[in-house]
């Protein structure tokens, strides 16, 4: 029988990076996610993904983008391409109760999720957690 040798717990760090809420109608800033690892036995960061899922979007488009910096409040811009795993595309209102990934090598301290909305009157219900993957 083959055995695998694999400890989730010790190999990943999930965070909360946008709490559920009411429906959103304007674009929205994540959590700062920190990804030092300081203390005995800390472990570096190799990757962080972003899980996004979607409730009721009642209208308007979605478009995620991941943002990085050496602060947690100031100086944020995107991940350039070649460090981003993946791309999401607009996300319509018509794509209720769907989860998506997008995922980078960070090379900053920080890294938030942004959701740039348009054209939403009422908007919609989303949240998104964070995977810190760890040497």
């Amino acid at each position: 029988m083959h055995s695998v040798n694999f400890d989730v717990n010790n190999q990943m760090v999930v965070k909360n990076a946008i709490s559920p809420a009411a429906a959103r109608a304007a674009s929205t800033n994540g959590t700062a996610i920190d990804c030092a690892r300081t203390g005995a036995g800390s472990q570096r960061v190799k990757s962080v993904t972003f899980a996004f899922t979607t409730g009721t979007l009642t209208d308007g488009t979605y478009t995620l983008s991941i943002e990085e910096s050496d602060a947690s409040g100031s100086g944020y811009a995107a991940v350039p391409a070649a460090r981003l795993s993946n791309s999401v595309g607009t996300i319509a209102a018509t794509a209720d109760d769907t989860a998506y990934s997008l995922s980078c090598m960070p090379a900053k301290r920080y890294v938030r999720l942004v959701v740039t909305a348009a054209g939403t009157t009422t908007g919609g219900i989303y949240s998104a957690t964070a995977f810190l993957h760890v040497d």
